[in-house]
């Protein structure tokens, strides 16, 4: 059975939440999380809060869990190398490439998760 984990991004201390200080009240649309700066818990409304889905996958060397958000390098064994964000589209996790129209799918065990878009946001600028 799939594992479910999310991370959330909290936008007002620029800290990523991980799943065991992380609550999500679903039917309400709110977040709870313990922060650094906040040791009790503190609810986030949509915007405040991003939340990331984990996709399943962990990194090439199977210890890095991969969420959406991330930033990776996946080598295919053809030799290709897809560089870009994680997102979830069209029913399956992909590499959205910078300044390509179409996505890559992610495979698990070929990525390398080199950082994500809200602690690295120049990293996906630079290439």
């Amino acid at each position: 059975m799939r594992e479910f984990e999310f991370r959330a991004w909290c936008v007002e201390y620029k800290e990523m939440i991980h799943n065991k200080r992380l609550t999500l009240c679903m039917e309400d649309g709110l977040v709870l999380m313990t922060t650094k700066k906040w040791m009790e818990y503190r609810s986030f409304v949509k915007g405040d809060a991003v939340l990331m889905q984990y996709t399943g996958f962990k990194d090439k060397n199977g210890k890095k869990k991969i969420f959406e958000d991330d930033i990776v390098k996946q080598k295919m064994p053809s030799g290709d190398i897809y560089f870009g964000k994680v997102i979830f589209s069209q029913g399956a996790f992909r590499i959205e490439e910078p300044y390509k129209i179409y996505c890559k799918e992610l495979i698990g065990g070929l990525a390398e998760v080199l950082g994500n878009i809200y602690i690295n946001p120049k990293m996906l600028e630079d290439k």
